[in-house]
């Protein structure tokens, strides 16, 4: 009975529970291996729209994560990842990159592997405040030394929400685009955003009741 009591105590003096929220943003239709890694190419720069509806609120971003489901890992020597809010709702034509002076840094890595993990988190540095009130530009550049043929992601259709530009050898289509994008695709990646974790008070108020009609219980 009084390890009994010293739970409850517990229970009433422990601090606020924790849990972490998750915003899947898209409808899963399909996957592309026309994703934000561009994992068949060495050097890469992609733009990705995410409308302000899709995402649904207002929040502080803290990672995001793309969910692989075919293909072999590799390594990506250098992986950038910036956001933008934009009023931007598709890429009307191949020049319509984002301009670089509204771009938020929010996540850098280097020797990063991905298609290790069905769902792979980037962990910023810096939590990303969103307002919600424009749609979500999401700018990802990535170098490597190494490829694969295949690297499948989950994907949604939306209308003309994805354009890159890359190249086998040049470096510098893994920095922000100078020129035309090469292709502009409907078909993005889905994304989770992962936000800081909800506090949820504890318990408060708990009795613990104690029988003493129990026979031969010694109290």
């Amino acid at each position: 009975m009084k390890k009994l009591l010293l739970i409850l105590v517990m229970m009433v003096m422990a601090p606020s529970i924790m849990k972490a929220d998750e915003i899947i943003v898209g409808k899963e239709t399909g996957s592309t291996n026309t994703n934000p890694f561009l994992s068949y190419i060495h050097h890469s720069w992609t733009e990705i729209i995410y409308q302000a509806e899709e995402i649904g609120q207002a929040c502080t971003i803290e990672s995001i994560a793309f969910n692989f489901v075919e293909g072999l890992p590799f390594a990506i020597n250098e992986l950038n990842i910036y956001f933008a809010e934009t009023t931007k709702t598709e890429f009307a034509n191949k020049s319509e990159w984002t301009p670089e002076s509204e771009l938020t840094l929010v996540y850098s890595g280097e020797n990063v592997v991905v298609g290790d993990d069905a769902w792979e988190i980037f962990q910023f540095d810096t939590p990303y405040e969103y307002s919600g009130e424009k749609n979500l530009a999401v700018m990802i550049s990535k170098s490597s030394t190494s490829f694969v043929e295949v690297l499948k992601l989950t994907c949604c259709d939306a209308a003309k929400s994805i354009m890159f530009t890359a190249s086998d050898t040049d470096s510098s289509f893994a920095k922000y685009p100078t020129a035309d994008g090469m292709s502009v695709y409907s078909k993005k990646p889905v994304m989770k955003l992962i936000t800081p974790a909800t506090k949820l008070d504890a318990p408060t108020n708990l009795r613990a009741y104690i029988r003493q009609d129990i026979p031969d219980y010694n109290y």
